[in-house]
């Protein structure tokens, strides 16, 4: 039987939910292919999110958020949906990780942070007023199979991006 291409989770913008959030996106990964260092970034940009939800959106509220999780081909995609106060993503400034530390703001990378894990990182908002950050991951692929000249030969097509 195959794993399936979309999973979804319910909860509440509070800050005790982050572990099990965290377990879900670590089993959907895994069920969805991601390496575990893949897994690990994907995780990381949803905790990231989802804490700005619980501190922004809600504004340390409660409210419904809504995960989904869905592989498209190659890709690992996350929707986080809220019902907070809509984000701007444009308003946040980009931040210099260049500068000293004692030169920086606190706080400010989370969306710096979601943007390097992840492949592609879009707000929407739809008219129902659910605000939703999707993110996408592409699975870095490097598919083998056996020749057909010698069996102690494998053939390996590389897929997307080598690190």
């Amino acid at each position: 039987m195959s794993a399936p291409d979309r999973y979804t989770l319910k909860t509440t913008s509070r800050p005790e939910n982050l572990a099990s959030i965290a377990e879900f996106i670590s089993n959907a990964a895994a069920d969805c292919g991601l390496t575990e260092q893949e897994a690990y970034y994907a995780q990381m940009a949803v905790d990231e999110a989802v804490t700005n939800v619980i501190e922004h959106a809600y504004r340390g509220g409660e409210g419904p958020i809504e995960i989904i999780v869905e592989r498209r081909g190659d890709n690992f995609c996350v929707t986080i949906r809220n019902q907070g106060d809509p984000f701007d993503p444009t308003s946040v400034p980009e931040p210099n990780v260049d500068a000293p530390l004692d030169e920086r703001e606190p706080g400010g990378l989370g969306l710096f942070f979601m943007r390097r894990l992840m492949d592609d990182v879009t707000f929407r908002f739809d008219p129902d007023g659910w605000n939703e950050v999707v993110m996408t991951r592409r699975r870095r692929v490097i598919a083998s199979a056996a020749s057909r000249y010698a069996a102690d030969v494998m053939v390996v097509s590389p897929r997307g991006r080598l690190d």
